[in-house]
């Protein structure tokens, strides 16, 4: 598939693992892509094996519908499949030569249920980059460079959460090998709180890096923007200033404010951030935003989103300008308007 046939919706993968859902195998998995597919906004899926048994459970649910190239050739190329390789762990990476030859062969055969029988990956990211050295980095993306070579891998990229450094990644493998990186995924940077990815970055790995195929995940920033009263999810790395005003689970000074500038406008946080997002990323033109679903009814709100949103030429609702614009002014007085926090090893890349 050619990348600029792919939609503008992916389903990820990372809430098929225990830190987002306690039982995973609970998923309806099977009626959530085939829905998916079905909709003509998304063809794609985007998972790692970082993702607890996410390539397992997917794998199940592609064989199944006749993904594989050794079953139906005409289907599996209608399908575009991402996955990474390198972060095995929370705190446990392996980007040597050998460790990603191996992760690449073990998720073809996870998800299509054999290395051979010339099954391919669409793209395969290296996960989460700024937790490694250059070196490290260059020699992982070597091993990947040789399955794109061999055409077990169409595409290779990056995925990680600074900016900074998945650019310098991607200018130092296109000075390397006088060829660009294919694709990159950020998270958290495209977002209601966060919108830096669309204001500053876009252009620059289009421009500097030329980088084809952009993806943007978490557009409510691991949960951080679900408005939930269970609160922010255990593992999210943010700052206390940030959790002050999204986490819900109790009443304080920040989430009372914002929850009365969302009543003002009759709006809901997680939606009004998935319209901020969609809207930004159709703004951009061709950039893949990666939706984290849990069950059937998250999907369906995702579409009924997207399809309200494409009915309006994906213009916002004046209250809901009008909202953001307030919630805006309101972070930016919080100190926390593109806040970003500290992640990995970013130091030994310059």
């Amino acid at each position: 598939m050619d990348s600029s046939s792919v939609q503008p919706l992916s389903l990820g993968g990372a809430t098929l693992n225990v830190q987002y859902n306690a039982n995973p195998e609970d998923i309806p998995l099977f009626d959530i892509l085939k829905t998916a597919l079905q909709t003509g906004i998304c063809n794609s899926i985007d998972t790692s094996p970082y993702y607890g048994d996410s390539e397992i459970l997917y794998g199940r649910v592609l064989q199944k519908l006749g993904y594989c190239k050794a079953k139906n050739p005409f289907l599996r190329e209608s399908l575009f499949v991402v996955t990474k390789c390198g972060r095995v762990k929370l705190d446990d990476f392996d980007y040597s030569f050998d460790a990603i030859k191996s992760s690449v062969n073990r998720s073809l055969e996870r998800l299509f249920g054999s290395a051979k029988n010339d099954e391919y990956l669409d793209m395969v990211y290296l996960h989460d980059v700024e937790f490694q050295t250059k070196n490290q980095i260059m020699e992982a993306l070597s091993a990947l460079r040789e399955f794109k070579m061999e055409g077990k891998v169409l595409r290779i990229g990056c995925s990680g959460y600074p900016l900074e450094v998945l650019y310098d990644v991607c200018l130092a493998y296109l000075v390397k090998y006088a060829e660009p990186l294919d694709g990159i995924l950020t998270y958290s940077n495209g977002c209601l709180q966060n919108d830096l990815f669309f204001a500053h970055w876009i252009d620059k790995f289009r421009n500097d890096c030329k980088v084809d195929l952009l993806a943007n995940g978490s557009i409510l920033s691991m949960s951080m923007l679900s408005q939930s009263d269970k609160g922010i999810k255990e593992f999210h790395p943010c700052q206390k200033i940030l959790k002050d005003v999204f986490d819900f689970k109790k009443q304080n000074p920040g989430n009372v404010i914002l929850g009365n500038i969302l009543s003002k406008y009759n709006q809901k946080l997680p939606i009004l951030s998935t319209k901020f997002a969609l809207v930004e990323a159709h703004k951009a033109k061709n950039i893949v935003t990666v939706l984290g679903i849990s069950n059937l009814s998250e999907w369906q709100d995702a579409e009924m989103v997207y399809r309200e949103l494409e009915t309006k030429n994906f213009v916002l609702s004046s209250e809901e300008q009008c909202c953001i614009k307030e919630i805006h002014a309101f972070l930016k007085k919080q100190g926390v308007y593109r806040l970003t926090w500290e992640s990995g090893l970013a130091a030994t890349l310059k």
